[in-house]
């Protein structure tokens, strides 16, 4: 006996075995993008900047004498230059300038102001002397008075010269050298550790100023355009022209690189 299935039982029944024959196909596909997002994505290295860059900053300055008893704090002014060749490795040369000596600031400040108190003083004098005396000869008294406002001008500007580079008075040394630079944690922020040698001009407290070279370390941090830096360069006695003492000289600061 031959049993007839009816149609839509057949239309089920096909049904069934379309989906059984997919449902391997539809588990692979859903598990694929389930266990490829339950992989952590690689964390990119951040590129590091190669070639040339430049610096400039300002921060605190400090230079000590210790066998004369002399030493100071102020301000320091830096500026560098230097090429990153591999990750790791950089050259820089820097120059700094300290100005701790601000007692001769107010020297030089004091000096200025005296001499134009003394030039305003003269300038008085010779005005008053023009209006005095015999009428007859006041146009020789005017002509005198205009040659002597006139040479009074050169310590009036001296006076002023004096009194803007007054702060300028106050440097102490200034510094070149020549260090390397190892980058060890690049990728976790750019520190950097420097060596080399500098050569160093400073003055003593009498005035006198010497020369001297030595060794310079250093350490600092960049993150984006600003870096931090502090140094320090050591001049021995038998390395300064000083008697009997080592100098110290360096700083910390914070600048712009470029």
């Amino acid at each position: 006996m031959v049993r007839i299935v009816p149609p839509h039982l057949r239309c089920l029944a096909a049904s069934l075995g379309l989906l059984v024959g997919m449902y391997p196909g539809l588990v692979l596909a859903q598990a694929g993008p389930s266990s490829a997002s339950a992989e952590p994505a690689p964390t990119p290295t951040p590129e590091v900047e190669r070639g040339l860059f430049g610096r400039s900053g300002v921060g605190l300055a400090t230079l000590t004498l210790p066998g004369l008893g002399q030493g100071g704090a102020g301000l320091l002014l830096e500026a560098a230059g230097g090429g990153r060749f591999t990750d790791a490795f950089s050259l820089r040369l820097n120059g700094a300038w300290g100005l701790t000596h601000f007692f001769r600031t107010a020297q030089a400040a004091s000096l200025g102001l005296g001499l134009g108190a003394w030039t305003f003083g003269a300038y008085a004098t010779v005005w008053e002397w023009m209006g005095t005396g015999n009428p007859e000869w006041a146009i020789f008294r005017l002509l005198g008075a205009f040659f002597g406002s006139v040479f009074l001008l050169l310590p009036l500007m001296v006076a002023g010269l004096l009194i803007v580079v007054s702060p300028l008075a106050s440097t102490s040394f200034t510094e070149a050298a020549i260090t390397a630079a190892l980058h060890p944690l690049r990728g976790r922020g750019d520190l950097f550790l420097e060596a080399g040698m500098g050569l160093l001009a400073y003055a003593e407290r009498g005035g006198s100023l010497r020369g001297g070279w030595g060794p310079l370390i250093g350490a600092g941090a960049r993150l984006g355009p600003l870096t931090l830096r502090a140094h320090l360069i050591y001049s021995p006695d038998l390395m300064n022209e000083s008697s009997g003492t080592g100098v110290l000289a360096g700083g910390i600061s914070l600048g712009f690189s470029s």
